[in-house]
Formats: structure tokens, sequence, C-alpha cells
């Protein structure tokens, strides 16, 4: 398996990079960020995927005019996470296919901006992929590919580990991965192997990265339906050797999820050690979950507040997402 990986990141290192545009070499400091969007459906109905329920006509009336305001919400908050600087990189989750990616970018505020997209389409029985916006101002992208995540005998139809190689202020190579992994559907130990599997996989990718070169950047973001205290996240964390938190200690009181009236936090960003030892040139901050208060609502069955979400079952709320976002900022070590 780590032979197969190698193979294509070594495949990806040779190929040519003159589909990019170069980035601005004067930036110091670049915003990333990691959003899981609570089912962006496009309405259109797909006959080779489980979306019938976010259509017109589905049980959920998933309406344009619903899509649209959809579209609006995630832009405010990619732009909201941006600030006055803007973003340079945003990784999603539970996007149905590209064509989601383009309206976002083309029929929102968004617009402004000179967006590239990564997507690759999953095998996911429902359709929903991972995939990534860039800023070319801050990032070029030379090559991109999807893993998949198939346990040995097993049946499993997940979401791909999105992997995407490119370049930052028109020099520095920076490796990302984009995930979701399985669901705690069937419930939390029953279901722990998948993403356990699912962490060995990312893990394959990095190891083989970090072995051809020592001192590359890396960088990942997703939903892991797993916090940093379960076993599938501890494999990739516990050594210090492939990967870093970059959001712990975490406060007990927030997270990015709110279940049963408690926090977790599922959507994460870990770095290679070097990010934050400050061997390279660029020096990652500690993670933030975004939490604005137009993402909120009050909680009113367990105190406090939860996340505004699209849907609360069956029911349209007309937020935002069950999730929160979480961002990064990577910075520019001055040099002597």
């Amino acid at each position: 398996m780590l032979r197969c990986y190698l193979f294509v990141l070594l495949t990806c290192h040779f190929v040519s990079i003159a589909r990019a545009q170069s980035t601005d070499p004067g930036i110091p400091v670049m915003r990333i960020a990691f959003y899981n969007v609570e089912n962006l459906f496009h309405p259109e109905n797909d006959s080779l995927t489980l979306d019938d329920e976010f259509t017109p006509d589905g049980k959920l009336h998933w309406t344009y005019n619903r899509y649209r305001t959809k579209l609006q919400h995630i832009s405010k908050v990619l732009m909201g996470i941006g600030g006055w600087d803007g973003l340079a990189i945003a990784g999603m989750c539970e996007l149905e296919n590209r064509q989601v990616l383009e309206d976002l970018l083309k029929d929102t505020p968004l617009s402004n901006g000179n967006w590239g997209i990564v997507h690759h389409d999953s095998p996911d029985r429902r359709g929903i992929d991972v995939g990534l916006i860039y800023n070319r101002r801050f990032f070029t992208v030379i090559c991109d590919s999807a893993y998949r995540v198939c346990p040995p005998g097993s049946q499993l139809r997940t979401r791909d580990i999105l992997y995407v190689k490119g370049v930052i202020n028109g020099r520095d190579t920076l490796h990302i991965m984009v995930n979701h992994w399985p669901s705690r559907r069937g419930g939390a130990e029953e279901s722990e192997p998948k993403r356990i599997y699912a962490g060995r996989v990312l893990k394959a990718i990095a190891d083989s990265i970090l072995q051809r070169q020592p001192s590359a950047m890396i960088l990942v973001m997703g939903d892991f339906n797993d916090g940093p205290g379960n076993a599938s996240i501890r494999q990739l964390i516990d050594t210090g050797v492939t990967f870093r938190h970059t959001m712990l200690p975490q406060d007990p009181f927030s997270g990015s999820h709110k279940f049963a009236g408690d926090w977790e936090l599922l959507d994460q960003i870990l770095v290679s050690p070097n990010l934050l030892d400050g061997v390279n040139d660029w020096q990652a901050c500690r993670g933030q979950v975004f939490t604005a208060d137009f993402l909120m609502e009050d909680d009113k069955g367990s105190g406090g507040v939860k996340p505004l979400r699209t849907y609360a079952g069956p029911n349209y709320i007309g937020g935002f997402s069950d999730h929160l976002p979480v961002w990064i900022e990577l910075s520019k070590i001055p040099q002597p």
C-alpha cells in the first residue's frame, strides 16, 4: 500500500506546473480554513447517488432559493474568517460535486477573488465529497490526487482523502490533505476501526512525503468524526513524529460540533512538526474555531449556544451548518 502512495506522490512531483499561476512573493501571512458545510447539495437530481431528499420534490424540499441562500451563507463565513487580508485556502466537506463549488465562487461575493478549485468525485453512496478552493494570489497548485479509504475485505464507500501539493509565496512547497472520515453511524465504538484505518492511510501518505523530504511542510485538515483523545487521532500525534495537533489543549466548553449538549472537537488541523519548530521559513499558529455570533443560536435544551444549522431533522432552519469552521495561520519567519 505504501508503495502505491509513494508512486502517486512521485508522479505528482514530476507534473508540470505550467498550468498554475505565480503567487505574490511578498505575502507574509496565509490564513487557511476547513469547513464542514452540512449537505451542500445541488437541487438537480443525480440518478447515480442517493441525493433524492435534497431536491425540490424530495422530503426536505431543497429548492433553488434555499440552495442560493446556503451559498451566500458559506461565502459570508469564509469571508469572515479571511478578515482584511483575505482567505488563502479553504478545505470543505459534505459537497455534492464540483458544480456546488463553481456556484459558490460564481454566484456570491467570492466571485471578486481569483479562486481555483480542487475536487475529485468520491465513492460515497450519497455523493458527498471533500474539496478545496484556493486564492491564486497566495497559492499555486502543482498537482492533486485522491486516495481511497477502503479497508481490506470491506464494502465501505466513504470519502477519499484529497491530497494537494502547491507553492506558497512563489517558492515554498506545502502539502495539504483534506479529510472527512467515516461517521459514527452504528455507534462510536463499533465504527471506530473504520476511522483508525482512515488514519493509517493518512499517515502512510504523510510518512512517504517525510521519508523523501524530512523538512516537508504538511498541513492536514478535516472532519475526522473523532476527537483528539480518540485512537484514530492519537495514532497520528502521540509520537510527535508525523503530526502535531494545533488545537490542544482544548477548552472543554467549546468545540466545532455539539451533540446531546456536549461540545466535540471533530474538525481539526494537524501539521508536520517542522511547522511548529521553526525549522522552515514558515510557522503555524494555534488552530482556532471560528465562533462568530451569526453562526450561533441559543441551545434551549442544554443551555449555552450551538451552531445554527441548515436543517434540524426534516425541518428547514435556514442557518449555516451543524459544524463550526476551524482555521489557522502560517506566518513567514523573518530572515536575519
